[in-house]
Formats: C-alpha cells, sequence, structure tokens
C-alpha cells in the first residue's frame, strides 16, 4: 500500500518579541532644609466672620445663619479669643430677638473684656 499522505502543514509558531520594561523616571534631589523658619502666627489661622442686623450671621465657613431666638449665645470660642452675643425680642420686630450686647474677651485680650451695646461702651466694665 501506498504511504499515507504528510500531516497537513501548521503554521510556524509566532517568536515572542520582548517588551521594553518600563523604568521609573529617577526621583528628583531633596530639598535642603530651610535655614530659617517662618514664624506661625501669634494665635493661628486667620479667618473672619459677620453679624449684621436682626441677627444674620455668615460664619467662618461662608455659611449663612440666622437666630430670632433670646438669650445668651457664643458667636465665637476658641483658645484665644471669645465672643458672646445677647438676643433680645424686640417690639419692632414683632418679638423676634435681635443682637443687644456683644462681649470680647480671652487671651487675645490679655484678660481684658470689651462690652458692645447700642448706647454704650465698656472696657473692663469702665465707660
Amino acid at each position: 500500500p501506498p504511504p499515507p499522505p504528510p500531516p497537513p502543514s501548521l503554521p510556524p509558531k509566532p517568536v515572542p518579541v520582548p517588551l521594553p520594561v518600563p523604568v521609573p523616571a529617577p526621583a528628583p534631589p531633596p530639598t535642603p532644609a530651610l535655614s530659617v523658619m517662618p514664624t506661625p502666627p501669634a494665635y493661628g489661622g486667620i479667618g473672619s466672620c459677620v453679624i449684621w442686623g436682626d441677627p444674620h450671621i455668615r460664619t467662618f465657613d461662608g455659611m449663612r445663619a440666622d437666630y430670632y431666638s433670646s438669650g445668651e449665645y457664643w458667636i465665637v470660642k476658641s483658645n484665644s479669643v471669645w465672643i458672646q452675643g445677647r438676643y433680645v425680642p424686640t417690639d419692632f420686630t414683632n418679638g423676634l430677638a435681635v443682637t443687644k450686647i456683644l462681649a470680647i474677651g480671652g487671651p487675645v485680650l490679655r484678660g481684658n473684656k470689651l462690652v458692645i451695646a447700642p448706647t454704650y461702651t465698656t472696657w473692663n466694665n469702665a465707660r
């Protein structure tokens, strides 16, 4: 008998091509330390809040608040400054409370106290 036919030829196996390996960029040289460190603010960061009207408040973080209940409330209470407000209802505002007195104290005033009212201002209880 004749020999069997040869098996069908397979395509040649592809030869793997090596890919370049990514190399990280070298780290920048370290920054030399400052010879003189800047002096930090005496009492921390700087910020602002605003109180106006009967009583409207724009807080340090930019939010707005309106308080109409009578009483005494903290406006700022930090390690360095203390500000309290006294809110009292009036006939003109139909019984809603308005800011009547602000008292400011704390270490920033070195133990002194400033009180601001519509008709007077005191420093350590002296007018």
